[in-house]
């Protein structure tokens, strides 16, 4: 299987290997084994990116179930019972155990007992059956089909076959009690507060039953900590919409008591240390029921706007098929049966599988669309018993040609170009309006900033910058000169355009020393076009902006002043660090992220 670069017999040759197996590592394997898969066929972009996501499904679960017979297929995976002369695989073997012993709570317990019996150690043949359990696991997940509409009202001219029912509800069945519990324990407050140990009584115990406490909660990060989890979660399990939307409908509650057991307990513990006068421990205590009340609220709130946008991104837009598209649905049905030149598809099929799922407006189209490829000889119309369409032999060559394009006026949204390698100066700033745009739009969505570390603002401008031009790419953390830049704009022939730093506002020293690094550590010579994007959470936004052309005048390598845009976006001319003679132009931008008080 190509798409595998990781394998059990990889996992057992790293270093510090073998390792006692328990059941946390397991499943840790199997999910590693899951996750690899997905991301060495870069899943998720190749299913948005096929032109037939349904055949791209089934395509990797073929791949899947080649794999697993691969697996099946290895010697640590024979089961050779001595006792009863037989032979089997191991996969079976453990399953056997597992549904007689109704006790089990797991695969990896049946496994122990299956080692037990066998004499046979429990990592070498647990790192085999994970793998095993991972692409049996992505093998089912993949079968699945996507939820479909029940079809429109039947074409009159067609004999008609009665609507086709489908079930769209799930109910919380046993497959969805154990993801409930993987979700429900990321949400365990217990797992983020420290502990304290104490070793006269060999115990350990929150650390905010000690005089020493001190709160380092900070609920947006540690919100922002679960709730990725728990997202992260579902996606790598290829959860389809719907099934997240009952997840998270039944983990709402659970986030609504999210670290509820901690806060009584500290509330408690507060009041008792008030009573004694302890006011620093109390004003500790008091601090962290703060920071859990504002993560829970951060929490909900997030998973409940994830829940919202699955039926925004779930509900289908009103897109009016062309033409050729609607040729295409038909040439499809021979196409998936591999038909040959004079094989035929009968008319009732092409009711029921195109014709009824196209809106009011697209069936008025239909006719016209069928008869086309008629005219174009692609296929040729009998009326007699069965009533069908049959693949001409023009029609053979035009399925199976990938190439094949139909001319048609469609609307395209293009992108900027940037035609030489001179990045000439409106182009320049126009990048720097759009940095600009984006940056005093995101200020007015506290609850985006709020959540993000410099990295994770610095993605949000990448991504503005990546979709606007051609001809280009936009990387980040790239290594240019020295060091790594935050935004870097190049080329289709590598050459460098633009780089921008990006930092949160600590002072007029931390100013200068980016500039430093900007200029000592990623610039070379022929680097003309930079900025500096700088984030500010102070609320005397004003005093930060009033000093930056003075601070800028005092750096060796500042040249001049041009202007300023507006309050917040300086013009500057500077020079390179070993060229007094060579000038660049750095701008020099401002945006206003102010800590967000939800007290």
């Amino acid at each position: 299987m190509t798409a595998v670069n990781l394998d059990a017999y990889q996992v057992l040759n790293e270093p510090g290997q073998p390792m006692p197996m328990t059941q946390t590592s397991f499943d840790a394997l199997v999910l590693r084994f899951r996750k690899q898969f997905l991301a060495a066929t870069n899943y998720s972009a190749s299913l948005a990116a096929h032109r037939r996501p349904a055949e791209y499904r089934e395509e990797q679960r073929r791949e899947v179930a080649d794999y697993l017979q691969v697996i099946q297929r290895r010697p640590e995976m024979q089961d050779i019972d001595v006792a009863k002369k037989s032979s089997g695989h191991v996969p079976t073997a453990v399953k056997t155990i597992w549904i007689a012993n109704k006790e089990l709570r797991s695969c990896f317990a049946a496994l122990e007992i299956y080692c037990t019996q066998r004499d046979v150690p429990v990592h070498r043949i647990g790192v085999h059956l994970a793998e095993y359990k991972a692409y049996d696991r992505l093998f089912r997940l993949l079968g699945r089909a996507p939820q479909v509409n029940p079809a429109s009202p039947v074409m009159p001219s067609v004999k008609k076959t009665g609507p086709v029912s489908h079930k769209s509800l799930i109910g919380f069945s046993s497959r969805y009690y154990e993801p409930f519990q993987v979700l429900r324990n990321i949400l365990d407050a217990d797992r983020y507060l420290k502990t304290h140990y104490n070793e006269d009584k060999q115990s350990s115990s929150f650390r905010y039953l000690y005089d020493s406490y001190q709160n380092n909660l900070e609920p947006v990060s540690l919100s922002r900590q679960i709730t990725t989890r728990a997202i992260a979660y579902l996606r790598d399990n290829l959860f389809r919409p719907d099934e997240i939307k009952l997840l998270i409908q039944e983990l709402l509650p659970v986030a609504q008591l999210f670290g509820e057991r901690a806060i009584n307990a500290m509330e408690g513990w507060a009041d008792r240390a008030l009573k004694y006068e302890h006011h620093t421990h109390a004003a500790a205590l008091q601090e962290s029921v703060s920071a859990l009340k504002k993560a829970r609220q951060f929490i909900y709130q997030d998973l409940q706007e994830y829940y919202s946008s699955l039926y925004t991104e779930s509900t289908p837009k009103l897109l009016m098929k062309s033409k050729s598209q609607i040729q295409e649905l038909v040439l499809d049905l021979f196409r998936y049966s591999n038909s040959k030149t004079g094989h035929i598809v009968m008319m009732r099929t092409v009711n029921l599988d195109v014709y009824q799922k196209l809106n009011p407006k697209e069936q008025e189209n239909f006719s016209d669309s069928v008869n086309d490829l008629i005219k174009k000889e692609y296929l040729t119309y009998e009326a007699s018993s069965p009533e069908c369409l049959r693949l001409t032999e023009k029609g053979y060559d035009r399925i199976y040609d990938d190439d094949f394009k139909e001319e048609e006026n469609q609307p395209v949204i293009k992108k900027k170009k940037l035609p030489t390698t001179d990045f000439a100066d409106d182009l320049y700033h126009d990048v720097l309006t759009t940095l600009a745009a984006y940056g005093k739009d995101l200020e007015t969505k506290p609850r985006v900033y709020s959540r993000q570390d410099e990295e994770g603002l610095r993605d949000h401008f990448l991504t503005m910058l990546a979709s606007r031009y051609e001809r280009t790419t936009v990387t980040g953390e790239t290594f240019n000169k020295n060091g790594k830049t935050d935004i870097l704009l190049k080329d289709d022939q590598g050459n460098n355009l633009f780089i921008a730093e990006c930092k949160w506002w600590k002072g007029p020293v931390i100013f200068h020393s980016t500039i430093d690094q900007l200029f000592d550590n990623y610039v070379t010579w022929r680097d003309t076009k930079l900025a500096l994007v700088f984030f500010v959470d102070n609320k005397d936004f004003s005093n930060v902006l009033n000093q930056i052309v003075d601070e800028a005048a005092l750096h060796p390598y500042f040249v001049k002043f041009v202007s300023k845009k507006n309050d917040s976006e300086f013009r500057f001319i500077f020079r390179q660090k070993d060229d007094a003679n060579h000038e660049v132009k750095l701008e020099i931008l401002f945006f206003h992220f102010p800590v967000v008080d939800n007290t």
